[in-house]
């Protein structure tokens, strides 16, 4: 059975039940803490400064997650954590933005703007079967996308 259908077959499942395969949320696990996942987990701290968003998730799932949490909180993104590289953790962050709110501090590793446009260069060069899978590879557009707005190295903490 695949992910996909994994994931499929475990929706309205509990999270004891489901496992790594749950999707629901935004659960609020502490006083304005929220968590959600739609293939991966995204965290969101409401603080009074906005919210601080750890990770994102896909791109094409952006503003399934962004809706889910919204239905918490109306807050801009003060800050966006990304975890590490991957492509379920930063791509998903355009759908977050609130209309004219400021760009979000991005807190990543230094060297995350060269692992998104080498994994860019290696999505739009050879389309690794990961990529495919995920159904991430989009000739680039997420990570570019990403790249030219948000996520900026000049934010990068």
């Amino acid at each position: 059975m695949s992910s996909r259908e994994r994931f499929k077959n475990m929706q309205g499942r509990s999270g004891d039940e489901a496992g790594f395969y749950w999707q629901g949320g935004p659960v609020e696990v502490a006083e304005r803490t929220y968590f959600q996942s739609r293939f991966s987990g995204v965290t969101a701290f409401d603080t009074d400064d906005g919210i601080v968003l750890v990770d994102s998730g896909l791109g094409q799932l952006g503003p399934k997650l962004a809706g889910m949490l919204r239905q918490k909180t109306p807050a801009p993104i003060h800050t966006f954590v990304i975890t590490h590289g991957h492509v379920d953790h930063g791509y998903g962050i355009e759908a977050f933005l609130v209309p004219g709110q400021r760009r979000p501090r991005v807190i990543a590793h230094r060297a995350m703007p060269a692992r998104y446009e080498l994994t860019t260069l290696q999505c739009c060069n050879q389309c690794s079967s990961v990529w495919r899978q995920s159904g991430a590879c989009r000739r680039g557009r997420g990570i570019r996308q990403l790249s030219s707005s948000a996520f900026d190295a000049r934010h990068i903490v």
